[in-house]
């Protein structure tokens, strides 16, 4: 069945961090406005099909900055669950596909909780749920990755690359998603690509100052892993956060739509509340991919030549398995000794602190 143009959109928002459940209705609420404003403004342009909202969606963050775990895991959601079931209405009566992440609690593991992409479909069912790959080591977020209780997660969901980069095929297109910090690794996109997603939803909670100009890694990453996958990717990220432990502008915004040759189609160059779109041609992306001799990535992978990377260990499996990190001085440790087994390797080399302080002080005495 050949698939229409149709417009992505991006719901840019100000968050809020909130202190129990019951105030998701305040987020629902503002949702709701601004996927009927969505809808309505981009029909009379190409319809509207797809709209796509920020990480920590029911949470307003899952920064270790002025919450522990603990409350955290009291805002947790269930998906499917009463959130999703309102936001499946919202896609029903528009005609939608919705995107986002939110914090999901496991009945299995009741001490934690993930941080999970999901879809819902134009029947306002949940169609897709991925649980975030790379979490935790960076200190943002207390969410679990599969890979820290690998055993315990492959025993109820498997582990092999459809279960864990989930891809699922619709009316628009074969769509998946990978969540904010999962973008540092290129293996997540390729994973994804590899399982046939053409269009990836990355919600995201990006801080800075590696989202604006000059680091601007933002715009480099997304554009790079476009282009090397062949994929559209849809990046909502939070526009603002009401929390008083964080700056409000500590995410940018700066929410983009980008097309399956890195192009940027769509941006809200501004912090705060607001909305951006793009058309998306699945046809044409498909016979890119089809026909092009000359940038065919995926096709092009010589994967005999790369294995061996990846039969080494790097981050250690099991991390957290028995019980979840609380803290920094928890997950320290285990990245020390990722980053001493790399100086052993001969990965990365030792600084010599010796030579240089010596260069310091040879570079203050010709400044004098």
């Amino acid at each position: 069945m050949k698939i229409p143009l149709y417009s992505a959109v991006v719901i840019q928002l100000k968050q809020r961090v909130f202190r129990k459940r019951s105030e998701n209705k305040i987020i629902l609420s503002r949702l709701s406005d601004l996927i009927g404003f969505a809808v309505r403004y981009w029909n009379m342009q190409i319809p509207c099909k797809l709209v796509a909202a920020p990480e920590f969606l029911f949470s307003g963050s899952g920064s270790a900055f002025g919450y522990t775990r603990e409350n955290y895991l009291k805002l947790a959601i269930t998906i499917p669950g009463e959130e999703t079931d309102y936001l499946g209405k919202e896609c029903k009566k528009y005609g939608i596909y919705f995107a986002g992440a939110a914090q999901e609690k496991d009945p299995e593991w009741p001490d934690r909780f993930f941080n999970t992409g999901f879809i819902i479909s134009s029947e306002g069912k949940v169609i897709l749920k991925y649980h975030k790959m790379n979490t935790i080591t960076n200190i943002v977020e207390y969410s679990m990755s599969p890979h820290d209780m690998m055993a315990r997660y492959k025993e109820k969901y498997g582990w092999d690359l459809k279960n864990l980069f989930p891809v699922v095929e619709t009316e628009i297109g074969k769509l998946g998603v990978f969540t904010c910090y999962d973008r540092m690794f290129p293996e997540v996109t390729r994973a994804l690509a590899v399982n046939g997603a053409e269009l990836l939803i990355q919600p995201n909670a990006w801080i800075e100052p590696y989202a604006s100009f000059p680091t601007d890694w933002w715009t480099i990453i997304n554009r790079v892993r476009a282009i090397e996958n062949i994929v559209y990717i849809v990046a909502p990220d939070r526009g603002a956060i009401d929390w008083p432990h964080l700056p409000e502008y500590f995410s940018p915004g700066l929410s983009q739509v980008v097309d399956y040759k890195g192009n940027l189609l769509s941006q809200c160059q501004y912090p705060g509340e607001g909305v951006c779109g793009a058309v998306i041609n699945i046809e044409e992306l498909r016979h890119y991919r089809e026909t092009t001799l000359l940038w065919n990535h995926i096709g092009q992978i010589r994967s005999e030549a790369y294995r061996q990377i990846y039969d080494e260990q790097f981050w250690p499996p099991n991390s957290f398995s028995e019980k979840p990190a609380e803290s920094w001085n928890d997950i320290a440790p285990v990245q020390r000794k990722t980053i001493e087994r790399l100086m052993r390797r001969g990965t990365y080399k030792r600084q010599d602190f010796e030579e240089s302080r010596r260069g310091r002080s040879r570079k203050v005495s010709l400044k004098r």
